[in-house]
């Protein structure tokens, strides 16, 4: 994608300098600018067409940059954010991998005890049989 990007960009340079090429002579004239606003008028000396469009495409980049500036520290910080909630997602992974471990040694330790899966079973059918059963029925039973 790197690459597409680059060539992409060489591509568009070439075609902006091909067209500069061709229409030297409007870029070379020499032309003054005269703004009117209600309130003041600017007078602009005589100055290069071409030199009117670079102070333009410079200004529409600085303005695109600047205004993007606040969402990319605002991106920059979710991200580091969100690599902070990761990270703290895989430390408690691995303390509960530990102690499940601790608890499979544990079982493997004393043979007279039922094994980790199957007390996961027995747990998990309890609480589908509580589910089937419902609330009301469990005020009955009591």
């Amino acid at each position: 994608m790197k690459k597409f990007k680059i060539t992409a960009g060489l591509v568009f340079l070439a075609l902006i300098l091909l067209a500069g090429w061709q229409n030297q002579e409007y870029f070379i004239l020499k032309n003054g600018l005269d703004l009117n606003f209600y309130f003041k008028k600017f007078s602009i000396p005589q100055t290069a067409n071409g030199l009117y469009w670079i102070i333009c495409f410079v200004t529409g980049f600085l303005l695109s940059y600047f205004s993007s500036l606040a969402f990319r520290f605002k991106a920059q910080r979710k991200i580091k954010m969100q690599n902070q909630t990761i990270e703290n997602y895989r430390e408690t992974v691995l303390e509960l991998k530990n102690e499940v471990d601790k608890i499979r040694a544990t079982d493997s330790l004393n043979p007279d005890n039922k094994s980790f899966e199957e007390n996961i079973k027995k747990e998990e059918q309890k609480e589908k049989s509580n589910e089937v059963q419902g609330p009301f029925n469990e005020e009955k039973n009591e």
